[in-house]
């Protein structure tokens, strides 16, 4: 299926690809090829097609037929120029089915309002929420990154209930679960049944031994799979590195067993760590996830750096980068005997790609703010979940403001559209002739900003900036 969003007059597509696993693929493309690709709607012919193309264009048919030639069927990126904008049309965007059911988002009027925005990649209203309901867990795992100091009053989940309503409302898109743990807050029955009523089925993940009373109230919820943070099958390991009892772990395979029993998609995500990043490990929990009937995948990660754990730590329970690779090559080898797919997750932070041009340069994009936000126990909004409480992020609280107004709030906007002036002279960014491009394109990752820097450098440059100051905090892999 193909959705469309406007922000602006620029045209965002969306699009989710069967045939991999990876996320869907989003981006900004000129009005005309959402057009174009709005003229296919499985009735009408490609020849007739080609010709509306030429006409209301006024190209050749032949030049029509290149279009179409690079958006149908394509196995790879087609990078498509008018106007002077490039515009990324993703693969498979169209193919041929007898049996696919394509929605129509408009009628083929071809009216296109100038001037077009295509400098800004902040969305105009968020497709994704990220809630979270409870920071409580059953866990304490070494390396947890939750900010577990704050002290806070959580909402109800009548609260939530009606953020779900009123995003449903909205048209967003996709409400994902994060925590602590989601089945340990009061009402979580209730939070997930609005969920599925209003057309979210988030991966809720948990490391609780589930009782079969609590798994067969997800079933009745209508959620469609659960994920396990299965970090270890070893008792001895998951004692010292989660802090639980020597049982734990043969109470969570029954969990998981019964799970898959009762049909529910089983995703088993290992978080690994210095006790865990190991070939015996990872092997043992592929041989278990090859006894279910309905394991869904397996997420393979690596722990990161906590803000809330003391730097040192970090240092102590994070694998080598030995390990690491040893994993990684590991995790190739079995993709290709398993029967499940195993997704490689292990992102890590590199010493050598701080103050690094080209690892700067080809950094991923990130999202926080851009086509969402977080929202925490007590209502209070943030851009990142990682950020939690701190004040510079925070956009408002959904008890006393609509989502919608706190998306275009003015606090929102200016962590988007940055004052260059307000920056210190101590910030290479301050004087930075590739600062408006840095800040709305791929923008910077601010849990790194705030573990290199501090939370009194929040407008230092990214880290991997090679402009950016040096820093002796090891939230670094070497």
């Amino acid at each position: 299926m193909i959705q469309w969003y406007r922000f602006a007059d620029t045209i965002i597509i969306i699009k989710s690809n069967p045939k991999t696993s990876e996320e869907d693929f989003w981006g900004f493309i000129h009005p005309v090829y959402a057009w174009i690709l709005n003229l296919f709607d499985g009735k009408t012919e490609e020849s007739s097609i080609c010709k509306t193309i030429s006409c209301k264009l006024g190209v050749s048919e032949e030049v029509a037929n290149n279009v179409i030639r690079l958006i149908k069927g394509n196995s790879s990126k087609s990078y498509l120029s008018y106007d002077g904008v490039i515009s990324v049309i993703p693969p498979h965007v169209i193919v041929e089915s007898n049996s696919a059911k394509r929605e129509k988002c408009s009628d083929n009027t071809f009216i296109i309002k100038q001037p077009i925005d295509h400098k800004s990649f902040r969305w105009a209203k968020p497709r994704n929420l990220l809630i979270c309901p409870t920071l409580a867990c059953f866990t304490d795992c070494i390396y947890c990154y939750a900010n577990k100091k704050e002290k806070h009053v959580e909402i109800s989940y009548r609260t939530w209930i009606r953020l779900i309503h009123q995003a449903k409302k909205n048209g967003d898109e996709r409400i994902d679960v994060t925590g602590g743990e989601f089945f340990l807050k009061e009402g979580w029955q209730k939070i997930a049944q609005s969920l599925t009523k209003n057309g979210y089925f988030p991966d809720i993940s948990t490391k609780i031994p589930l009782s079969k009373f609590v798994i067969d109230d997800i079933v009745d919820s209508g959620l469609k799979s659960i994920q396990f943070s299965l970090d270890t099958l070893d008792s001895i390991v998951a004692s010292k590195t989660l802090c639980v009892d020597v049982n734990y772990t043969k109470k969570m395979q029954n969990s998981i067993r019964y799970a898959d029993l009762k049909g529910l998609k089983v995703i088993l995500k290992p978080t690994l760590s210095v006790n865990t990043c190991n070939e015996n490990n990872l092997q043992s929990i592929f041989t278990f996830a090859s006894s279910l009937s309905n394991i869904n995948r397996v997420v393979i990660s690596i722990i990161g750096f906590s803000n809330f754990k003391g730097h040192e730590n970090y240092k102590k329970i994070r694998p080598s980068l030995s390990q690491i690779c040893k994993i990684r090559s590991f995790i190739r080898d079995m993709s290709d005997k398993m029967v499940f797919p195993i997704i490689d997750d292990t992102f890590i932070y590199r010493k050598c790609e701080m103050k690094n041009a080209s690892s700067f340069s080809n950094r991923p994009l990130c999202s926080a703010n851009i086509d969402g936000f977080v929202i925490l126990p007590d209502g209070n909004v943030t851009i990142c979940e990682e950020l939690y409480w701190n004040p510079f992020f925070q956009l408002g609280n959904i008890q006393n403001k609509s989502i919608l107004e706190i998306w275009n709030s003015d606090k929102a906007k200016s962590l988007y559209f940055q004052n260059q002036e307000k920056y210190p002279e101590s910030s290479a960014c301050k004087n930075c002739q590739n600062f408006i491009a840095c800040r709305t394109k791929k923008g910077v990752c601010w849990k790194i900003i705030v573990a290199a820097y501090g939370n009194d450098n929040t407008l230092y440059p990214d880290p991997r900036c090679p402009f950016a100051p040096d820093t002796n905090v090891n939230y670094t892999i070497d």
